[in-house]
């Protein structure tokens, strides 16, 4: 089947080319991911005219949501499918548009009248699997597009050009200048992917991995060279078929960071002494955990006991499995010990042996802090194996509180 063919097989393509024919364009990631043999559910059409009009117009049609994100310049439509529709206006003519694009791999577009429109050999390079900046003055234009470069290639499996690699370089500091919030969603967007821990080596060494963090004084060679044992785990993983874990990794954790990427930048910032709000905005919740990330860092360099590690995981709150999973990375330990481990710990948590009422009911007492206190010490006895059982902790509870 051709491009066009491929193209207007798809029935949104079909019925936007139908209602609305005159200078509308296809363009961007869905364009390319064609060309690749991929099919994207998200499109974006480029076209002169009223887009607000012709957004609302879809939406009726397609039966989706309208979404103004830019007053005037783009509007989207959200189908019911899951599928994104996005119209932008075109200010001058399709080739000026392409010229002012990031990569070469996403400066194409189509439409039935012209077919593929080409003009920087983004075809060519895609076939080369290849990343090659369109100018580099748009780099200085928007320069969240350096850090997007490596974000891409991670994306798509491809090398950076290196006359593109000397301009990232050049243009690194820029990347100050972008709002926090969309250096943060870059970056994560690299690190959710399994192929980062291969850029990020090019990130460091093109001096724009300092520029995003903010962070001095970083060996980023060590911790990369541990997400790399990380993600050998996950191989391990997928070998071994441990579905639940592989689910739990694919989990969204905050600010649309999945679990694996979340792992990824805790080891990263492994050591880190501060982290600039004004280079990375990282919710609360995140913060939250990378701090256990650094409590995990700092156990796994003394002798791990039953006791630190009940202390580390009680700590952990909702990041046990991220906890384990670094400790196991750190060590050099097979993972299924610590998993297992953190597995037994959510077990106890989840069903203890006794409620409070019941504790304050064998005790013949009220509510209050000591029934908490039983309860933590009953948790942690049970997880070091001195209690296996219900009249075992019946008897602890009266041994030591009558």
């Amino acid at each position: 089947m051709n491009l066009s063919k491929k193209i207007l097989s798809d029935p949104v393509n079909n019925r936007v080319f139908s209602n609305f024919r005159k200078d509308i364009f296809l363009v961007g990631g869905y364009l390319r991911d064609l060309l690749r043999g991929h099919i994207s559910k998200d499109k974006d059409f480029a076209l002169k005219g009223d887009i607000r009009q012709i957004a609302l117009d879809a939406a009726k049609k397609f039966k989706g949501t309208f979404i103004e994100l830019k007053k005037n310049r783009t509007c989207r439509v959200a189908i019911r499918s899951g599928e994104f529709i996005d119209f932008t206006f075109l200010e001058n003519n399709i080739l000026e548009d392409l010229q002012k694009r990031d990569f070469t791999v996403n400066a194409m577009a189509w439409s039935p009248e012209t077919g593929l429109i080409d003009p920087l050999k983004g075809e060519s390079d895609l076939k080369n699997r290849t990343i090659k900046v369109v100018n580099p003055d748009n780099l200085v234009d928007d320069p969240l597009r350096v850090l997007r470069a490596y974000r891409l290639a991670a994306q798509l499996g491809f090398s950076i050009d290196n006359k593109t690699r000397l301009f990232l370089r050049k243009y690194a500091e820029l990347i100050v200048n972008v709002a926090p919030e969309r250096i943060t969603e870059e970056l994560f967007k690299l690190l959710n992917n399994e192929q980062a821990a291969y850029l990020l080596p090019l990130c460091h060494k093109d001096k724009v991995l300092n520029k995003v963090l903010g962070v001095k004084h970083l060996k980023f060679n060590n911790n990369i060279d541990l997400i790399r044992k990380f993600d050998r785990l996950i191989i391990k993983f997928k070998k071994e078929k441990k579905r639940k874990i592989l689910h739990l990794l694919k989990e969204n954790v905050s600010q649309g960071l999945i679990r694996a990427g979340f792992i990824r930048l805790a080891i990263l910032l492994i050591n880190a002494r501060y982290i600039d709000k004004d280079h990375l905005r990282l919710s609360r919740k995140n913060r939250k955990k990378l701090r256990i990330i650094q409590n995990t860092y700092k156990l796994s360099r003394e002798r791990i006991t039953r006791e630190r590690l009940y202390r580390l995981l009680k700590e952990a709150d909702e990041s046990v499995y991220e906890a384990a999973i670094v400790l196991s990375t750190l060590k050099g330990t097979r993972a299924n010990l610590f998993l297992d481990i953190a597995d037994h710990f959510i077990k106890i948590k989840n069903k203890r042996l006794f409620t409070g009422n019941e504790i304050q009911e064998i005790l013949n007492i009220g509510s209050g802090e000591l029934v908490g206190k039983i309860k933590d010490e009953l948790e942690k006895r049970i997880f070091l194996g001195y209690i296996r059982n219900k009249p075992e902790a019946r008897e602890w509870i009266l041994s030591n509180f009558t």
